[in-house]
């Protein structure tokens, strides 16, 4: 008899996409929702990493979660709010002094291959991985500086 909850792999390439899209779809929401507190009046409400014409072929949407216009102004005098991937690489910023409306949306998408047709308010063209995250950045986050390696940590030389 067969055990009904013994894994197979994954032999199509239907079954494979479709398992790799419900990875990335879990591993952005988890990475969108982690730093998200319940204060953020900006979220990202809509992404796809892949679609018909391929890899390029995205966009992400971010939502005003409020009941107010929302008006970006950045609090570390960079250009605005950036949408980043998890590798690190910003794919367009919302400008500082952009106006997004009272439950209104902000569009971004690659204008490689998007093809849902609706102008986006800002575009990119390096695609996000099927298995990345997304993140809406409103400050920069600095890289802290490597200490000195101290004259302990160097290796001995022999005499």
């Amino acid at each position: 008899m067969r055990n009904p909850l013994t894994l197979k792999p994954l032999h199509s390439k239907t079954a494979r996409a479709v398992f790799l899209t419900l990875v990335a779809s879990a591993s952005v929401l988890l990475f969108v929702t982690s730093g998200r507190t319940s204060s953020s009046p900006l979220v990202i409400s809509e992404f796809r990493f892949r679609g018909p014409n391929g890899a390029s072929d995205e966009f992400v949407e971010i939502y005003n979660n409020t009941d107010t216009d929302h008006t970006v102004t950045s609090s570390d005098g960079s250009s605005g709010y950036a949408l980043a991937a998890s590798d690190g690489i910003v794919r367009f910023v919302i400008p500082n002094g952009t106006v997004i409306p009272a439950r209104g949306h902000y569009l971004g998408v690659n204008s490689v291959a998007y093809s849902i047709g609706i102008t986006g308010d800002a575009t990119f063209t390096t695609n996000i991985a099927d298995n990345a995250g997304v993140a809406l950045v409103m400050k920069t986050i600095r890289r802290r500086r490597q200490p000195r390696r101290s004259q302990f940590t160097r290796p001995m030389r022999r005499i």
